[in-house]
């Protein structure tokens, strides 16, 4: 027999519905109609914003302006003065509901200065204390300051940028840092760079010691440090890990601790030489989609060595999916690969897809 629903069950979901229609006006009138439906309807109204213009303009109609740029069409959301502690009721009571949010800086409407104003003239330590979610993209120099109004609860942080300047790398690299000690819940981060790598190898054995949670490390434009990457190693609950290798890495067998006890899905960059070298030392045992990308150029590749030298585990059952690119220069005579190349995949019972790419360079790096 079916359970029947309770009334404020019933609420929820027509709520739930009219936020997924994008009906938000609608439920706005619903959080107004009584007060049964206030509380539920503003928690739905309020969970997820991809601006914080929304927020802004719940303060005094006299502390903010929109104005517009007569050559561009373009409108700027501004602070018009300083912030007043009663001037946060509404606010605070919107932002206490907030779970995820989302800010582009060159989409956003707003002034820069903005976010700045929030920081400074907050009367509470933390703005949004159940955000969950926080995905950034462009503006870095501000995303430090974002993170100080987060809360240990936030779980996700995805930032985006289109460069790997060395502000950038700078701005990543404290971020980092500072959220591993702010935010212990953590279980997904990810850095995505546009156009770039930031080869110079970031230390977050902060950020790993404190992110017990951690499930899914996914920066392949950065390259991360030899003791930050056997810290990695070390969680127990990493299922997914995109990093790019750091030059020069040198790792002996490891041994005595299981490497990557949960790790299912891995994507790794680097120089032949430190691919080779980490699948020698990592055990992989339950690694199930594996995709490498290896430059070579610098290197004499050998496939079948780097097949050879990867511990899938004793039951070899897991990997289903590999991938393999390899950058090398055309006088390496990898233009045709051999059954024997591919000779140790053959141990795996349960493998579906494999895909396997050489591209060659001359010397001058024109691609054959």
């Amino acid at each position: 027999m079916h359970r029947s629903l309770l009334l404020e069950e019933i609420a929820q979901h027509i709520f739930e519905a009219l936020h997924a229609a994008d009906q938000l006006s609608t439920l706005a009138s619903l959080a107004v109609t009584c007060r049964r439906f206030h509380g539920p309807a503003l928690d739905v109204l309020w969970k997820e914003i991809y601006d914080l213009a929304p927020l802004v303009k719940c303060f005094p109609a006299d502390a903010w302006v929109v104005e517009l740029d007569q050559q561009t069409s373009s409108k700027t959301l501004k602070m018009t003065r300083p912030l007043l502690v009663q001037d946060w009721t509404v606010v605070s009571t919107y932002a206490n509901r907030i779970k995820a949010l989302s800010y582009a800086c060159e989409e956003a409407e707003l002034d820069p200065n903005v976010l700045q104003a929030l920081l400074i003239f907050r009367p509470i330590l933390i703005l949004f204390p159940k955000l969950h979610t926080l995905q950034w993209a462009e503006g870095l120099s501000n995303l430090p300051a974002m993170i100080t109004l987060t809360g240990p609860e936030l779980k996700t942080l995805e930032v985006f940028t289109r460069s790997s300047s060395e502000d950038d790398t700078q701005v990543i690299a404290s971020s980092l840092a500072y959220i591993g000690a702010r935010c212990p819940n953590l279980e997904s981060i990810t850095v995505f760079i546009a156009f770039g790598t930031i080869f110079r190898a970031l230390e977050i054995d902060s950020l790993v010691a404190s992110s017990k949670r951690l499930q899914h490390f996914m920066c392949s434009s950065i390259s991360c440090s030899q003791s930050s990457l056997l810290a990695l190693a070390k969680l127990e609950n990493l299922q997914q890990l995109s990093l790019r290798l750091p030059d020069g890495m040198l790792f002996p067998v490891l041994t005595g601790f299981e490497t990557f006890p949960a790790l299912r899905n891995l994507t790794i960059d680097g120089h032949f030489h430190e691919c080779l070298n980490f699948f020698e030392a990592m055990n992989l045992a339950r690694l199930e989609t594996l995709q490498v990308r290896a430059d070579s150029r610098h290197d004499h590749p050998n496939i079948q060595s780097l097949l050879t030298s990867i511990r899938f585990g004793p039951d070899h059952f897991r990997m289903t999916t590999m991938d393999l690119e390899i950058k090398a220069e055309s006088s390496a005579s990898m233009s045709l690969i051999s059954s024997d190349d591919i000779r140790p995949l053959f141990v795996l019972r349960n493998l579906q897809n494999v895909h396997i790419s050489v591209q060659t360079f001359t010397c001058e790096g024109s691609l054959y």
